[in-house]
């Protein structure tokens, strides 16, 4: 039981060292930044971008290897945390300049899969939270879940149908567009437009108005 106890401590301090990972590496899909602030080296931007990408993918899949039973015990930071994740993988789901293959980004860690998994591993989480820890007989009652997450699973669901219509709407402009420059292609929000301070509870992120930069 204590090198299960260790074993989740040891997740939850991996997402935040993966989390940080993607604060630092997430200031290269900024394209107010200068060509020349990257140096002498071409693929330095391409690779903070995917070292990016791969931090965010390491985040996702420490979080999917934690127990569905502590999913409703973890700290708040944890959430928010995750909830940044997911609006960076947005972004580099849907960022656009030469070198970045976004069929390649979506084979390694596709928006839309990683919102199913993580709507599955709530509903199995929410369920196993709901059920009586003892026998009805015994007057044991179910565990009430908090009404944040009773609401998340719809909620991701939601971002997940707003991302694809970005995502749609992008590849609908192109197709009408072929001839455009790189630099014209980058439809991405500004930082400012999508500032979003680490001490932003999770359930900000899934707010309506937020999101409504999508549509």
């Amino acid at each position: 039981m204590r090198e299960d106890f260790e074993a989740d401590k040891i997740a939850v301090l991996l997402i935040h060292y993966y989390a940080i990972e993607i604060f630092l590496y997430e200031t290269a899909l900024n394209d107010n930044i200068d060509a020349l602030r990257y140096g002498m080296y071409p693929f330095a931007r391409l690779n903070m971008l995917y070292a990016c990408l791969n931090s965010t993918r390491l985040c996702f899949d420490t979080a999917y290897a934690l127990p569905l039973s502590e999913w409703f015990h973890l700290p708040y930071t944890m959430w928010t945390l995750m909830g940044h994740a997911i609006v960076v993988l947005s972004r580099l789901s849907l960022f656009r300049a030469e070198g970045w293959d976004q069929e390649y980004i979506r084979s390694i860690l596709d928006f839309s899969g990683v919102m199913d998994t993580l709507v599955r591993k709530l509903d199995e989480a929410k369920a196993l939270a709901e059920k009586p820890s003892r026998p009805l007989g015994d007057n044991a009652l179910p565990r009430v879940v908090l009404q944040p997450f009773s609401t998340l699973s719809t909620k991701l669901q939601w971002i997940k149908a707003a991302h694809e219509a970005k995502y749609a709407a992008q590849t609908s402009k192109s197709d009408q567009i072929p001839d455009l420059s790189s630099a014209e292609t980058v439809v991405m929000p500004t930082d400012d437009e999508f500032a979003m301070p680490p001490t932003t509870p999770f359930f900000e992120f899934l707010d309506d108005n937020f999101w409504q930069q999508f549509s």
